[in-house]
């Protein structure tokens, strides 16, 4: 985790530590850019040291207990171990569902899971905002998606089908090799 605070935009551990340095403006990566730092600094770098309590690296210590008869399991639920991964909000339920981030969360299920007004916690994505996930009042999560979401898969669904009258798709036929522009034949222009 030390080297995290290296980057630009760091946040350090303590608002004295930071003093005036503004975080936001100094960061330089996107959450994309982040996640392949973080997995390159796990996978590739420090898997890959000697670990000081081990005396070996993590992946020879793993690859060693592999040899042994490690039998590697995956979590029970797959589905709850990733929502516990994911940051939590607290939020009411409005008339018109639940807000986050200025958007408007609603679904048939919402009054049965939570009263009006009573706080639920709410897990979400943050690379993926059109959902997030409501602990009911029966302790599950519930799947909750943006209104703009919705309203998008309800105008899909209400598309007009195919009539006679439609055009014809265009059939490509990538077999053939395509033909250059006239705007490719000529050239750069001297």
């Amino acid at each position: 985790m030390g080297r995290v605070h290296l980057l630009p935009g760091t946040t350090t551990s303590s608002v004295a530590e930071r003093g005036d340095y503004n975080s936001a403006k100094s960061a330089t990566m996107t959450l994309a850019e982040f996640e392949a730092w973080l997995a390159l600094e796990i996978a590739g770098r420090y898997h890959r040291q000697p670990h000081r309590a081990l005396g070996i690296s993590p992946l020879a210590g793993w690859e060693a207990a592999l040899k042994d008869g490690l039998v590697p399991s995956l979590p029970a639920d797959p589905r709850q171990f990733t929502l516990h991964s994911l940051p939590i909000e607290m939020r009411g339920l409005r008339k018109d569902g639940i807000h986050l981030f200025n958007i408007r969360y609603w679904s048939e299920q919402l009054p049965l899971i939570a009263r009006p007004g009573e706080d639920r916690v709410v897990r979400y994505d943050p690379r993926n905002l059109g959902r997030i996930y409501v602990l009911g009042r029966d302790g599950d999560y519930h799947d909750i998606v943006a209104e703009a979401a919705r309203a998008t898969r309800t105008a899909r669904y209400r598309r007009p089908a195919p009539s006679a009258q439609t055009p014809e798709a265009v059939v490509v036929d990538y077999a053939l090799p395509t033909q250059e522009l006239e705007s490719e034949l000529l050239g750069p222009q001297r």
